[in-house]
């Protein structure tokens, strides 16, 4: 389904947009308890739709509230730190891995 409604048109866009400026693309796939939208597609065992924005923005709405971290298990509290700080240096730097960070086990990206 997302790839029909969703991933056709992104992947289109970006190969217009790339004749006119870099494009840089990523994939979410962590499948967390800070993440899931449960009235959306119960147990679809699988990572729905800008799922990646619950770990970014606090948010308390009929689907989704994270406000209060503490609870949430230490792993998405993990991934939210890496997803904050990936999102603020990639604005900040072009580079969402600007130097190597322990946060990210040392990884650095090569676009």
């Amino acid at each position: 389904m997302s790839d029909q409604t969703i991933n056709n048109g992104v992947l289109k866009h970006a190969e217009l947009s790339s004749k006119f400026t870099n494009v840089f693309l990523y994939q979410f796939a962590y499948d967390g308890k800070m993440g899931h939208y449960e009235g959306f597609i119960k147990n679809a065992g699988r990572v729905g739709h800008i799922e990646d924005m619950n770990y970014i923005w606090r948010r308390n709405t009929a689907s989704v509230n994270n406000l209060d971290l503490s609870l949430f298990p230490e792993n998405d509290k993990m991934v939210q730190k890496r997803m904050l700080r990936l999102y603020t240096n990639f604005a900040k730097y072009l580079n969402p891995t600007p130097k190597k960070d322990p946060l990210f086990e040392n990884i650095e990206w090569t676009p």
